[in-house]
């Protein structure tokens, strides 16, 4: 398949408007107290069904538009650094993850990813909101690595859920988008 020289305004417009409907959820994530990362994580979807409706390119554009928008002018950052760092990029490697022969290798390469960004996440969060709050707890049982065991597991029944819901909207949504934008 080859790669574009330029960039059309079907890709652009599609890539808009699905960042827009993407800062809407980031927008709600900023202002709910609980349950964030939950509306975080469907605003993801926008990536995804770029990818799905129109290809890798408008995929890509709307994650960047929606990370660097949403750092910018939304007042819910907590929302926006886990858009731009894992549930808006997850999408644009899981395409390209899928795509490894092995599902044992894929699944190795997801939770590499995951753990990556959930301990740079961590740290992120220890050492500048909390000062390093972590390290001074005394548990009996090691912190991080239960975290990341508990995370993994949890972040497994995401891409499950994640690839069920895509199946769901690639039968019924995606069609209604590319006619749309096929026929203006």
């Amino acid at each position: 398949m080859r790669t574009p020289k330029t960039i059309s305004t079907q890709t652009v417009a599609q890539a808009a408007l699905l960042s827009a409907v993407a800062l809407v959820f980031l927008f709600v994530a900023g202002m709910i107290p609980t349950g964030w990362t939950g509306v975080t994580a469907v605003a993801g979807f926008a990536v995804a069904v770029a990818v799905s409706a129109s290809g890798y390119l408008t995929g890509f554009l709307c994650y960047l538009v929606t990370s660097l928008l949403a750092i910018l002018i939304l007042p819910g950052k907590h929302a926006a650094i886990l858009f731009a760092s894992l549930f808006g990029l997850y999408p644009l490697l899981k395409i390209r993850i899928e795509r490894l022969r092995s599902r044992l290798a894929a699944i190795a390469v997801k939770l590499v990813f995951f753990n990556a960004v959930f301990l740079l996440l961590l740290q992120f969060a220890s050492q500048l909101l909390w000062g390093d709050l972590l390290a001074q707890w005394t548990y009996s049982f090691p912190l991080r690595p239960a975290l990341c065991l508990t995370g993994s597991v949890v972040f497994l029944l995401y891409d499950f859920a994640f690839t069920k819901a895509m199946a769901l909207l690639q039968a019924r949504l995606i069609p209604q988008i590319r006619r749309m934008f096929r026929h203006r």
